[in-house]
């Protein structure tokens, strides 16, 4: 029982690490992202 138990709590702690990983890069990646115009106007001036 102790060894299924150790192996619940390696589970539990790789699922832990493998989110924070993603929500860090998220993080990152989402303020990097390029910012979106309000309007965008042609060369004759229209929006």
């Amino acid at each position: 029982m102790k060894t299924q138990k150790k192996l619940w709590i390696a589970f539990a702690a790789v699922v832990a690490f493998s989110f924070a990983v993603l929500l860090y890069y998220g993080k990152e990646i989402y303020q990097q992202a390029p910012p979106i115009p309000e309007q965008v106007a042609l060369t004759d001036g229209t929006l």
